[in-house]
Order: structure tokens, then C-alpha cells, then sequence
């Protein structure tokens, strides 16, 4: 995986898992786009969507795309967290 797989992969899972949000600015999803963290779990998030929805997928590779969105909803909130801190850090 390259940067540029993991970028298109965390701009897909923006707005594929709902992340976008009206209220945000673009500064918010520039730091998510930029996490490394954010954008390997998106990445790994894509792919295993993609066999888990082939025929011979198993209860668990569903289960394992379950847990990679609950993980990169989890990212997303924990980049949101140090971006709100890194605000109200004083200059």
C-alpha cells in the first residue's frame, strides 16, 4: 500500500462510513487524509469490504469488516480529539 492508496481510501471511507459532516471544516478532513493511522485502516477497511462481499465470504470476514469501520470511525474521533486540543492549545 502507497500514500496515495491510503489517501483515496480515507477520502472513499469519508464519505462511504458518513464521516462528512456540514459542520466541520476542511481542516478537519485534511488531518484525517493526512493520519497515517486513519488512512491504513481505511485502506484495509476497502479491501476487506471488497472479499466480504464475495459469495464464499464467511460470517467472519463480516465480522472483520465490522470491526475495521468501528475502527476507523475510532480514528477519525481520535484525530478530531488531538485537532480540537492542538486549537485550544495556547500560542
Amino acid at each position: 500500500m502507497n500514500t496515495a492508496e491510503m489517501v483515496q481510501a480515507a477520502c472513499k471511507a469519508i464519505e462511504d462510513l458518513e464521516l462528512a459532516d456540514a459542520e466541520e471544516d476542511a481542516e478537519y478532513y485534511r488531518a484525517l487524509v493526512a493520519d497515517e493511522a486513519f488512512g491504513a485502516a481505511c485502506y484495509r477497511c476497502e479491501n476487506t469490504g471488497i472479499y466480504a462481499q464475495r459469495e464464499d465470504a464467511t460470517d467472519a470476514d463480516s465480522a472483520a469488516l465490522e470491526a475495521l469501520e468501528c475502527s476507523v470511525h475510532q480514528h477519525a474521533q481520535r484525530v478530531k480529539e488531538e485537532l480540537d486540543e492542538w486549537r485550544r492549545a495556547p500560542d
